[in-house]
């Protein structure tokens, strides 16, 4: 637990050192880096439980409750992919439709 706070600070960090915003606008892309740090933070551990599942379930050919322990890691790793794919498309829809922030990070109603 302790190693992973100072890796997952990292990956927050740079949105913070960016932080200083000076409007409503820079908020909501200050908000939109960070939801975008957390949501790869929570695809990588979702990629290591799935292949956590499959090298168990793979090692333990000839262990039938050891398979079994292999195929529910594989099973939520499924089911967990589609809420992250649900709360990920909810979490878009909010942010481009209410907020404005597009794709790249920026509102959509700012022009230069």
């Amino acid at each position: 637990m302790h190693k992973l706070l100072p890796t997952s600070l990292l990956l927050v960090l740079p949105t913070f050192a960016y932080g200083a915003v000076g409007d409503v606008m820079g908020a909501q892309i200050v908000l939109f880096n960070i939801i975008t740090r957390l949501s790869f933070l929570a695809w990588a551990a979702l990629f290591a439980f799935f292949v956590f599942g499959v090298v168990k379930f793979i090692s333990n050919a000839d262990d039938t409750a050891e398979r079994e322990k292999g195929k529910d890691f594989i099973k939520w790793a499924i089911i967990c992919f589609v809420v992250l794919v649900s709360i990920w498309a909810l979490v878009s829809l909010i942010l481009t439709d209410t907020l404005g922030i597009a794709i790249g990070g920026t509102p959509g109603f700012v022009t230069d």
